[in-house]
Parts: structure tokens; sequence; C-alpha cells
């Protein structure tokens, strides 16, 4: 297949900008669709997980599961989240007639290097305002049983989760309704609103973090002109967010979080807030490419 360069000058929300509109909504048609596919694939996980386990009842083993009061059930659905990364890949390159470069960032290709250091100082920065707001309020209790059978799998799948996560709502969707729009603000916003409401049940200040972080995220992708920074936060966010669970309550608790407090909703958007104005004078001295070649 025959594949094309995005045009040159372009930020990184408006790169499909030039393809047909009807095509465009399409696109969106086929990436809800992909996202309500990702509970099938979890579900199939959890199959091959039941019978391994000798085939208990179902139905209590998959509501055990789903609420990850067992680790098959973070397995099944980050694994099930990961899904979105392929379908990214493949919808740019057969849809679009786009090299999967094009996805990660505007240079275009990974900057890994620029990835690597925003890890590092993202788990520097999210842990020093923790610890600096709550740590002294931290509910430490034992650690919940099979502790390093959750903490490995967390360690491996939710990176995987969150750069798919990052890929499909700050990657394709913010492209795709940026470009549809002809305006980088409108693919960040909507991305993000639509980042925030896909989390599910929530109270506002569970919504308005959710939004904050997409909104933060998504304004690094446009101002960096990739994913790298928005990767970087959201894996050491959901990694220490589980890991700290595993000693504060449980996984599970973590989990069935519908509602949260301003006053942590605030903790943690400073936090983002401070990662995110860090990343971006770390992208402009290693001096990252920003628009289209």
């Amino acid at each position: 297949m025959i594949t094309h360069p995005p045009g040159s000058g372009l930020r990184y929300p408006v790169t499909l900008r030039g393809e047909d509109p009807v095509k465009l909504m399409m696109g969106l048609s086929g990436a809800f669709l992909a996202f309500l596919l990702t509970g099938l694939l979890a579900q199939a996980v959890l199959r091959v997980s039941w019978f391994l386990r000798g085939q208990p009842d179902f139905r209590e083993y998959q509501s055990l599961a789903l609420a990850y009061e067992l680790p098959d059930g973070i397995l099944a659905s980050h694994l099930g989240i990961a899904g979105l990364l392929l379908f990214v890949l493949l919808i740019h390159r057969y849809w679009h007639g786009r090299k999967a470069i094009w996805v990660i960032s505007v240079q275009p290709g990974g900057r890994w290097r620029y990835l690597l250091i925003c890890f590092v100082v993202a788990v520097a920065v999210l842990n020093v305002v923790m610890w600096l707001m709550r740590g002294g309020n931290m509910a430490w209790q034992a650690s919940q049983p099979d502790w390093a059978i959750y903490l490995a799998l967390i360690l491996i799948t939710s990176p995987l989760q969150a750069a798919a996560e990052e890929f499909f709502f700050r990657g394709y969707l913010q492209q795709a309704i940026g470009s549809l729009a002809g305006r980088a603000w409108v693919g960040v916003a909507c991305s993000s609103l639509v980042f925030a409401i896909f989390h599910g049940d929530q109270n506002v200040a569970l919504f308005a973090h959710r939004l904050g972080f997409g909104l933060i995220a998504g304004t690094l992708v446009w101002a960096t002109g990739g994913l790298e920074a928005a990767i970087a936060v959201h894996v050491a966010n959901n990694v220490f967010a589980f890991g700290y669970a595993l000693f504060t309550g449980g996984v599970a608790t973590l989990k069935a979080t519908s509602a949260i407090s301003w006053e942590a909703a605030c903790s943690d958007l400073a936090s983002f807030a401070v990662f995110g104005a860090l990343a971006w004078w770390i992208g402009r001295r290693m001096h990252v490419a920003t628009l289209t070649p």
C-alpha cells in the first residue's frame, strides 16, 4: 500500500489535515467501536485464565477478577486496553495511508531519550508533590495477599495500558478531531473530554481530575510535537497509583474509586501542571520537533 506523509509545518493535532472529512468521521466511528471491543479482548483473556485456574464458577470468578480482587483482572483489563495501540497503528497505516512513525511524533518516530528523561522527571515530580501534600495522611496497611504477583503485573502491563490510552486519546482521537475541525485546540479539548467521560462513574472532582490530566497531556502533545511526555507521565501515574495501593488498602479499593476530594484533585493536577511545565522546558532545551518537516 502506498503511504504519504502529512503536509509540512503542521502541529501534531492537525497532521491529518487534508483528509476527506467523511473518511475522518468514519475513522472516528471505528475508533469508538474499537474502544468498545476492548471489553471483548479482556473477556478472552479472562476465559483463558479461568481455564488455567481449573474452571471455577465463571460468574463469581469474573466478578472477583474485574473488581481486581484477583490479579487476573489487572492482566485482562490492561491487555484489553493495550489492544487500542494495535488499532491506532493499523488505522493509520491502512485507512489513512500513514506510516506508524507519524503516530508518535511529528519528527517522525519516537524520541526515546526525551521520553526516558520525561519519565524520570514525572516519577520525581508526582512523588514529591504527593508526599508534600498527602504524605502524612497515607493510610499504610499490611500488604494485600499476592502483592508480589500484583506488582509484577502492574510493572509489566500498566505501561502498555497507559501508552495505549495515549496513542488512542492524545494520538488518534486528537489528530482526527483536530484535523476535522481544522483547529488544534478543538482536538485537545474534545479528546480530553472523551478521555474523562470514558472513565465511567465518577464525582465532579474526579471528573475534573481526569479532564485536567487530559488537557495538560494534550497540550503537551501540541507543544512538544509528540506523545512521549504524555506517555511518560501517564505510565508514572498509573504504576505508582497501583503500587502504593498495594500497601494502602488494596488494588480493588483503588479500582472501585468513583469519588475523590477537591483537595486530592487539586494536588494531583498541581503535580501534572508542574511536570507539564518541566517537560515543555526540557523539550525546548532538546530542540524536539514541534512541526512536521
